[in-house]
C-alpha cells in the first residue's frame, strides 16, 4: 500500500499566483471547494476518494484558517516518528477559542481517519473509533 500524502489549505493571493505558474492543485470536480482550496498530494485518485465525503469538505470549510495534511518524518533534521507512523496535522493562525471550531476539528480528524481506512490508505483494519 503506497502511503497517501496530501495538504489542503485556503487559496490566497500567493496560491492564485502559484496556480498561474503551474503549481500543483488537484481538482476534485467540486467547483465551490476547488475555488476556495488548494490541494496537493501524491495520489490524486485517493485524495479525490477522500474528499467524496461531504462531511470532510464541510468540516474543512468550517475552519477560517486551515492547513490540513498528512505528514511523515521530514528527513535528517525533521521530527522522527516510529516506523510506519504518519500524522494527520492541522495548523491554524492564532488561537482557536470557539467551541464550534474546536469540535469541528475533532470531527474533521475522526472523519478523515475513518475515510482513510475506507479508501485503503490508512490502518489495515478499521479501529471502529467513534466520537460521541
Amino acid at each position: 500500500m503506497r502511503k497517501v500524502r496530501f495538504k489542503i489549505y485556503r487559496e490566497e493571493i500567493f496560491g492564485k499566483i502559484g496556480k498561474f505558474f503551474g503549481m500543483q492543485d488537484i481538482v476534485i470536480e467540486d467547483p465551490l471547494f476547488d475555488e476556495k482550496f488548494i490541494i496537493k498530494g501524491n495520489n490524486e485518485e485517493k485524495i479525490k476518494g477522500l474528499l467524496l465525503d461531504e462531511n470532510i469538505k464541510d468540516l474543512i470549510e468550517l475552519q477560517p484558517n486551515i492547513s490540513f495534511e498528512i505528514k511523515d518524518d521530514e528527513g535528517w533534521f525533521g521530527q522522527q516518528f516510529s516506523e510506519g507512523v504518519d500524522i494527520l496535522y492541522f495548523q491554524s493562525v492564532g488561537v482557536i477559542k470557539e467551541t464550534k471550531l474546536l469540535k469541528g476539528l475533532f470531527y474533521l480528524f475522526s472523519t478523515t481517519l475513518e475515510r482513510l481506512v475506507q479508501i485503503d490508505s490508512a490502518y489495515e483494519n478499521d479501529p471502529n473509533i467513534k466520537l460521541k
